[in-house]
C-alpha cells in the first residue's frame, strides 16, 4: 500500500521544473508553514478502498494526494498571484502522473476527485488526488505467487 510512495516521489521529482522540491509526508512532520520550501509538491497517503477480495488475494485501490504548495506574498487578500504561480505547475505535475503504470501497480495512475485547496498568508496549496490499485497476496515465505502484471515473491524466514 505505501510502497508506492517513493515511486511517486522519485517520479514527480524527474519530471517537475528545476526548483520544485518533492517531499514525503515524513519530510514535513515538524516543519512550520513559514520554514517550508516552496515550490514543492507533498505526496501523502490518503488511505485504501477494497476492490475485491477473494481468500488470500485482494484488490485495492489506494488514494494519493500530490498537494502541489506555491507561495506568493503579492496580492495576498485575493491570492491571485499564488493561484497564477500555482497554474504554471500544474500541467508538470499532471502530465508527470496521468497514465503512468507505477511498479507493483496494475492500473495507471487515474485522476480522482480532491478536497479544496487551501490558501493562508500568501501559500496556495493544491491537491490533486490520485487513485492507484494494486493487488495484495497472502503467502508463505518463499513462496512465488502470480498475479496480474506483477510476480510477487514473499520473503521470510521458512523453517
Amino acid at each position: 500500500m505505501v510502497s508506492l510512495e517513493p515511486a511517486l516521489v522519485a517520479r514527480i521529482a524527474e519530471n517537475m521544473p528545476k526548483g520544485v522540491k518533492v517531499f514525503s509526508a515524513a519530510d514535513l512532520a515538524g516543519v512550520r508553514e513559514a520554514a517550508q520550501h516552496t515550490p514543492a509538491v507533498h505526496v501523502i497517503y490518503d488511505g485504501y478502498r477494497v476492490v475485491q477480495a477473494d481468500g488470500a488475494a485482494a484488490e485495492i485501490e489506494t488514494s494519493w494526494l500530490t498537494v502541489l504548495a506555491v507561495r506568493n506574498a503579492r496580492a495576498q487578500k485575493t491570492g491571485s498571484a499564488a493561484r497564477e504561480d500555482a497554474a504554471k505547475l500544474v500541467s508538470s505535475l499532471y502530465g508527470a502522473l496521468a497514465g503512468w503504470l507505477p511498479p507493483g501497480c496494475v492500473r495507471e495512475l487515474e485522476l480522482a476527485n480532491a478536497p479544496r485547496p487551501g490558501f493562508d498568508a500568501g501559500f496556495l496549496y493544491l491537491p490533486l488526488a490520485w487513485n492507484a490499485r494494486q493487488v495484495l497476496v497472502g503467502g508463505v515465505a518463499g513462496e512465488e505467487v502470480e498475479v496480474p502484471s506483477q510476480t510477487v515473491t514473499f520473503k521470510g524466514d521458512v523453517e
